[in-house]
C-alpha cells in the first residue's frame, strides 16, 4: 500500500478495483462478495472485480461513513 486513507471514499466510487487470489485468501469476504472475473479477463493481480458492480454506487466494501469495512485486508491499490 502506497498511501494512508483519508477517509474521502473517492477510490472507492471512482477508480475500478480489483482483487488477486492473494488477497481472496487474505481476506475471504473478497470471494463472497466481489465478482469473480471470466477466466480470459484473469490475470495474476485481477482475479476478483470489486468496483463497479452492478447496482452499486460505491466499492461493496465502503462502508456509509467512507470507512473501508476491510482495510487492514484490503487489495493494493
Amino acid at each position: 500500500m502506497g498511501f494512508e486513507c483519508d477517509q474521502c471514499g473517492g477510490c472507492c466510487r471512482t477508480f475500478p478495483i480489483f482483487a488477486s487470489d492473494t488477497d481472496a485468501r487474505r481476506e475471504p469476504r473478497i470471494a463472497a462478495e466481489g465478482k469473480q472475473l471470466s477466466p480470459h479477463l484473469q490475470t495474476p493481480e485481477w482475479t476478483f472485480q470489486l468496483y463497479p458492480l452492478p447496482f452499486l454506487d460505491t466499492c461493496c466494501f465502503l462502508e456509509t461513513d467512507n470507512r473501508c469495512a476491510i482495510y487492514e485486508t484490503r487489495p493494493g491499490v
